[in-house]
C-alpha cells in the first residue's frame, strides 16, 4: 500500500486523466454530436468547409464590411473570423487555429482514359494516406470546374445521386503472387490509384468508346467538356455519412475529422463568446497535409493582413512591432 505521505503529495502535485464522460453530461454531448455528424456527411472538401462557416457566420451577423463581426474568405480555401474585443487590438489577441483540408485523393488535371474497355480517372494523392486503405471503398467526387467562358461550376457526382467511384482491387483468391509478399506501401501504389468510373460504350465504331460516353454523360450533367477538366479541382473523398461507433453509440466514425473537429468546435465556441475581453481570431487553414504552402497555406500573409485590416476597421492603427 501506498504511503500516505506520498499519496497525500501526488493528489497535490499531480494530474490524473480522466474519462470526459465523467465530468460532461451525456445529453450535452450527444446534442452536439448531432450537429458535428450532420457537418461532418455535408463538409468534405476545404471550399465546402469554408462555404459551410461562412454561412453559419453570416447568420450572426458576421460580414466583410461589418464592424465588430468580421468574416474574411481567402480564394475560397482559407477563412478568418474575427469578434472585435473590449479591448485594443495592440493589447493583444486570442487565436485559435485549425486547418481544414484533408488526406484524399485527387483528379488530375486531365484525367479520363480508357483501358480494356473501362473509363477511369487518372489521379494523384492528396497528403498522407496509406494508399491501400483506399481501394474498394465507396468514394465521389466533389469540387469545381472551370468551363470555357470562365464559369465556376460546381460538380457533386456519389452518394445523393445513389452511385459512386471505386479505386479497383485484387479478390483474396487472385492476389497472392501480386500482393501477398509485399510491404504494405507497395500493395497499391499511387499509379494503381485510378477511379473506376464507366464502362457503358457510346455507339457507333471508332476507339475510346467508353470515355466518349462517359464524357458526353458529364457534358449533359454540366455543360463541360474534356478541356474545361484542365482548370478543374475535383476531389475523391469518401461516401459515407457520419455514423455512431459503438453499441453504446459513444464514438463517431467518420470521414475528415483530422482536423475539421478542431474546426468544427473552435468555431461554436467563438460563436457562443458574446462579449470578449480581447479580440478574438478564428483561422481555418488550408494546405496543413502538404506543409502549409501556398497562398492558402498557414505560412502565407493571409493571418498578418486580415488582422491589420480588423484593426482598421475598429479604428486602430498596428505597427509590425505590436504584431510579435
Amino acid at each position: 500500500m501506498e504511503d500516505k505521505k506520498l499519496e497525500k503529495l501526488r493528489k497535490k502535485l499531480g494530474y490524473e486523466r480522466k474519462s470526459g464522460w465523467e465530468s460532461v453530461k451525456g445529453d450535452e454531448v450527444f446534442s452536439f454530436a448531432e450537429a458535428y455528424k450532420e457537418f461532418l456527411s455535408e463538409v468534405k472538401t476545404e471550399r465546402e468547409a469554408v462555404h459551410y462557416f461562412v454561412q453559419r457566420a453570416a447568420g450572426l451577423g458576421f460580414s466583410e464590411n461589418s464592424s465588430d463581426r468580421i468574416s474574411i474568405a481567402n480564394r475560397g480555401k482559407n477563412l478568418m473570423l474575427v469578434r472585435k474585443g473590449r479591448k485594443p487590438v495592440a493589447d493583444g489577441i486570442r487565436i485559435i487555429a485549425s486547418h481544414i483540408d484533408c488526406p484524399r485523393i485527387d483528379l488530375k488535371q486531365v484525367p479520363v482514359y480508357e483501358d480494356n474497355d473501362l473509363a477511369f480517372f487518372h489521379t494523384h494523392y492528396y497528403g498522407g494516406i496509406k494508399k491501400y486503405q483506399w481501394a474498394n471503398i465507396p468514394l465521389e467526387i466533389r469540387g469545381t470546374v472551370i468551363d470555357k467562358d470562365g464559369k465556376a461550376v460546381s460538380v457533386r457526382l456519389g452518394q445523393n445521386e445513389g452511385m459512386v467511384f471505386v479505386v479497383p482491387d485484387l479478390c483474396p483468391h487472385l492476389s497472392h503472387k501480386a500482393q501477398d509478399d509485399k510491404k504494405a506501401t507497395e500493395v497499391i501504389t499511387g499509379e494503381n490509384l485510378s477511379l473506376l468510373a464507366a464502362s457503358i460504350p457510346e455507339e457507333g465504331k471508332g476507339k475510346d468508346r467508353v470515355k466518349l460516353h462517359l464524357l458526353k454523360l458529364l457534358n449533359e450533367k454540366y455543360g463541360i467538356v474534356e478541356e474545361d477538366l484542365i482548370s478543374s479541382e475535383l476531389e475523391a473523398v469518401p461516401a459515407m455519412s457520419a455514423m455512431d461507433l459503438g453499441i453504446d453509440r459513444s464514438m463517431i466514425a467518420a470521414y475528415g475529422q483530422d482536423d475539421r473537429i478542431c474546426a468544427f468546435t473552435s468555431c461554436e465556441a467563438f460563436f457562443d463568446v458574446e462579449e470578449p475581453e480581447y479580440t478574438a481570431v478564428v483561422f481555418l487553414a488550408d494546405k496543413e497535409e502538404i506543409g502549409s504552402e501556398g497562398s492558402t497555406g498557414m505560412n502565407s500573409l493571409f493571418l498578418i493582413r486580415g488582422l491589420y485590416r480588423a484593426a482598421r476597421t475598429f479604428g486602430e492603427k498596428l505597427d509590425e512591432g505590436s504584431m510579435l
